[in-house]
């Protein structure tokens, strides 16, 4: 599945996170989402739980991984 997450912020242009993942049928377990952002140039990979990849929530979990600087870059 494919998402887009506007974060309301600007850096070379509006931060819009382009998310890619899979339904996941374990809310409590950790799965893998992939991400890019264009404004900053940096691909990569997260670990949210797959409650928050099943739901709404996903671009909010994204960001916050990736603000804590708890992601893979993917070249």
């Amino acid at each position: 599945m494919q998402v887009k997450f506007s974060t309301g912020r600007t850096y070379d242009a509006p931060q819009v996170l382009e998310i890619d993942f899979d339904l996941y049928s374990d809310d409590l377990d950790l799965t893998t989402v992939r991400f890019s952002d264009a404004s900053r140039r940096i691909s990569g990979t997260v670990l949210v739980l797959g409650l928050e990849a099943n739901s709404l929530d996903i671009g909010r979990a994204v960001l916050r991984e990736y603000d804590a600087g708890r992601y893979l870059e993917v070249l």
